[in-house]
């Protein structure tokens, strides 16, 4: 009795699972179509990472520690070295006065998008107060991301 009970059950089961799955031939007569990528579409997804690879400056935005002072020139920064370059009459520099925020603009396509990073954040772990994170903001909250290795 309970392996036909067991048995009734399973039978059951199977056609149940078969009856959710539609079929190929369903699928071509409901109209609906199924696309079969042969590789994964490309994201063309700016990032500062990508940019730093290619060498391509964005323009920036820099405010230093210890004084007030503004600086806009092209910046290229490497964000797993936790190096920030600027563009001067085409020679690469360097920051010699310590960096508290800079602002990255990249325009993308119709679009532009703003990458804020800050240091001077306590310390933790191997990551310094000199560590460049970056501030997203979601309305009133900040929330920071580093990927300095």
């Amino acid at each position: 009795m309970k392996k036909s009970v067991s048995l009734f059950l399973g039978v059951l089961s199977v056609v149940f699972v078969q009856a959710q799955s539609p079929t190929a031939a369903e699928y071509r007569n409901s109209g609906q179509r199924m696309i079969a990528y042969q590789t994964l579409p490309d994201e063309q997804k700016e990032t500062v990472q990508g940019r730093f690879i290619q060498q391509v400056w964005s323009p920036g935005e820099v405010r230093f520690r210890k004084t007030d002072k503004v600086m806009q020139v092209p910046l290229i920064f490497d964000v797993y070295s936790n190096q920030l370059y600027y563009l001067q009459n085409g020679i690469i520099m360097e920051f010699v006065e310590p960096v508290r925020e800079f602002r990255m603009q990249l325009n993308m396509e119709k679009d532009s998008v703003t990458f804020v990073f800050r240091c001077t954040y306590p310390d933790i772990d191997k990551n310094t107060g000199e560590t460049f994170y970056e501030v997203i903001t979601d309305g009133r909250f900040q929330l920071l991301r580093c990927k300095a290795k």
